[in-house]
């Protein structure tokens, strides 16, 4: 059984902030319910499950860093997979996903795949961020990457 699973999402009811997302969430939805995803997948990133019962909420600016991140990282032809850190809240099942920062890895060519996470400068701007966002009470919630449809190397 993979340990990934799809989220539901839930109407922002308690986040004002987040007036957008039920549209982008219910496309999202109607897509993963296509037979396609019914089907048997080869890939064992991807969960066959059909809901995991994990509410999440996912704020607009996450995209936009992110789609930020990917255009920088093209338009520079730089090298080396697109990691990136999550965060936001987690109340019982509910996540809600508000701010991302890119991760910076370092070139490790004696480890598979060849680069490893630099985890001095991670955890300072993991520090700087949820100082900065104190108010909201943000904490790591998670991570994206960019991979290719094998997976990882």
């Amino acid at each position: 059984a993979s340990l990934l699973r799809e989220p539901t999402f839930s109407s922002p009811r308690n986040h004002p902030q987040h007036a957008s997302v039920p549209l982008i969430c219910e496309n999202w939805r109607r897509r993963s319910q296509t037979p396609t995803m019914a089907a048997k997948s080869s890939n064992p990133l991807i969960s066959n499950q059909k809901s995991s019962q994990v509410q999440a909420v996912l704020h607009p600016l996450v995209l936009l860093t992110i789609s930020d991140y990917i255009t920088r990282h093209t338009l520079r032809q730089q090298k080396g997979p697109i990691v990136g850190a999550l965060l936001g809240q987690q109340n019982g099942r509910e996540i809600t996903i508000e701010h991302a920062f890119e991760c910076h890895l370092r070139e490790a060519p004696e480890v598979e795949g060849g680069y490893l996470l630099d985890a001095s400068k991670f955890g300072a701007r993991l520090e700087q961020m949820i100082t900065v966002h104190k108010e909201r009470q943000l904490d790591f919630v998670g991570w994206y990457t960019l991979l290719p449809l094998t997976g990882p190397t």
